[in-house]
């Protein structure tokens, strides 16, 4: 067996994002349709989209999608880092561990985010959105052979947990990260 690889998450695992991310949908949504919506300290996401305002045409969500993601800079500097986490990460990388971004946040987000907190020069490797073929991350890994390896993930989300699960990382080969 090869050496060990090092997975983390990006949004809510090493940075916390919810508060960035809602309000720039807030200002898409607002720049694009001027209805003005609030929402709920849960992370609101594209799914959403239809669920708030099911009259949206797929332009218009398209048109919602890019906005948020023009905007999205301007709410950076209210994200949280996960000091404690970047800290282990720098420390793993020091040692010469692989450490891998394994997120499904759009690259250009992504990049803006690990650049603004000087995150990228941590990772050997990077994986956004756009590298998964079937949008799911885990399946990726599945698909490329990383599962058979001996990784450690770090992750915050519980259906994200679930997924990587079922997707054939052992539960021991997972930490749940509380931001």
């Amino acid at each position: 067996m090869g050496k060990k690889l090092f997975m983390f998450d990006l949004d809510n695992t090493l940075v916390k994002t919810n508060r960035a991310n809602n309000e720039s949908y807030k200002e898409a949504i607002l720049n694009v349709t001027g209805k003005t919506l609030d929402f709920k300290k849960r992370r609101f996401t594209r799914v959403d989209l239809r669920k708030i305002l099911p009259d949206l045409s797929d332009t218009q969500i398209s048109e919602i999608v890019v906005e948020k993601e023009n905007c999205y800079s301007s709410y950076i500097p209210g994200t949280i880092l996960n000091k404690q986490l970047v800290k282990l990460l720098s420390v793993l990388k020091d040692d010469g561990c692989e450490t891998i971004l394994l997120t499904e946040s759009c690259k250009e987000r992504a990049v803006k985010l690990c650049d603004y907190y000087c995150l990228s020069q941590l990772f050997s490797k990077q994986y956004f959105k756009e590298d998964y073929p079937n949008g799911d991350k885990y399946m990726f890994l599945k698909q490329n052979s990383f599962i058979s390896q001996s990784i450690v993930l770090f992750e915050n989300e519980s259906s994200e947990i679930l997924r990587a699960r079922k997707n054939g990382i052992s539960e021991k080969s997972i930490v749940k990260v509380k931001f």
